[in-house]
């Protein structure tokens, strides 16, 4: 098992008090194991220390802000510095970015993201990684699949609240197409603007009920994209 990850903010390299070596000691208790640590987390080093693991064995990465190519943005800019020096620094950090995270992926088998608190970024552990990693060697950890049941569990309750709502409008619509006034006058507008506003609010709620289809939808294909789901939840 080879566990990356990250602690802080790192904005210039290294820096001790960010150390992942600092809970080697405490993931060791955790895991009932002896946790191995590599005080890097791309090269040779971290390469020979995963090519001498055996079965069983847990061997963690050292921080992995540690570099720029993690998050994808350029460090050490000049205040002042240009818009072409801006746009060149971006560039460099997105080219060596692909290969830091092709050596990341390099170094496993199977990707397991159970880093919630972050799979909203765009970082090379937290996205970039699964591209390397066919569908059924791509998957949620527990506490994302907890996460993610949530979600579709609230969802699902929102859409099944606006079916019973949208119900209820067309029920009091089709009250109300009961009662029109025969003629023209005071009543008769009253009449029509409730009308009008019934439409509208119907329409209303089957346009929000359509879009958290397709938020839940979008959710389904983010599961169907990493794959194997079920098989750790």
């Amino acid at each position: 098992l080879i566990i990356g990850s990250h602690l802080g903010r790192p904005k210039k390299g290294p820096e001790d008090k960010f150390s992942l070596r600092h809970i080697v000691a405490h993931l060791s208790e955790l895991l009932g194991t002896e946790v191995k640590f590599v005080d890097e987390c791309v090269g040779d080093k971290v390469k020979a220390a995963v090519a001498a693991l055996k079965p069983g064995e847990v061997l963690l990465l050292e921080n992995l802000r540690f570099h720029a190519e993690e998050e994808g943005k350029p460090r050490g800019l000049a205040e002042d510095a240009s818009d072409e020096e801006k746009a060149a620094a971006k560039k460099a950090i997105k080219a060596s970015q692909k290969e830091f995270t092709k050596e990341l992926a390099d170094l496993a088998d199977v990707y397991v993201n159970d880093a919630f608190g972050t799979a909203h970024r765009a970082h090379a552990s937290t996205a970039l990684m699964a591209e390397y990693f066919s569908p059924e060697n791509k998957m949620f950890g527990y506490l994302m699949g907890k996460e993610v049941a949530a979600v579709d569990k609230v969802m699902k309750e929102m859409v099944s609240t606006f079916d019973e709502l949208i119900k209820a409008l067309e029920r009091r619509q089709e009250r109300l197409e009961e009662i029109e006034p025969d003629s023209e006058g005071e009543t008769h507008d009253k009449w029509e603007d409730s009308s009008s506003e019934l439409d509208d609010l119907i329409q209303e709620a089957e346009e929000f009920k359509d879009n958290l289809n397709e938020m839940k939808r979008q959710i389904d294909d983010y599961q169907f994209e990493y794959g194997g789901l079920k098989r750790l939840v």
